[in-house]
């Protein structure tokens, strides 16, 4: 299966390819999916090729080419799918990361380390009131 995707936000042109073959993608297969990006009237600012694995002169190509590769080592099935997802988030997560100046990546951590220390505290509040509640009602 191959999907192509473009999608816009906020000024940010992304394309994206995905090739989930029974196969390593090919060289030919990159230069077609760099032939697709060059023919576009307005080239993306982010190149994205999903794949379940490339071969070695496939990888060179589209790196030479400016693709952000993402591999997912085998074909995703359907039972597979939410996984695979996942994994290419975090890829994609990574990616912007190493964009995001240090401090703004600092600032994110801290954030999710107070949003966890937050969610148990919550967690202890419910427990303090259920104790309370059972007590109110036994008097």
């Amino acid at each position: 299966m191959e999907i192509d995707v473009k999608a816009i936000k906020r000024g940010l042109e992304i394309y994206a390819s995905c090739k989930n073959l029974d196969r390593p993608v090919d060289r030919p297969i990159v230069e077609q999916e760099v032939g697709r990006v060059n023919s576009l009237k307005k080239l993306p600012h982010l190149k994205v090729l999903v794949v379940s694995s490339l071969n070695d002169q496939a990888r060179e190509t589209a790196k030479s080419e400016g693709f952000l590769l993402v591999e997912l080592n085998k074909k995703v099935t359907d039972e597979d799918l939410d996984n695979a997802c996942i994994k290419i988030r975090e890829q994609l997560r990574e990616y912007f990361e190493t964009l995001a100046p240090p401090e703004l990546v600092s600032a994110y951590t801290a954030l999710q380390e107070a949003l966890n220390s937050l969610k148990n505290v919550e967690e202890g509040l419910k427990k303090v009131i259920t104790a309370l509640q059972k007590a109110s009602n036994k008097e």
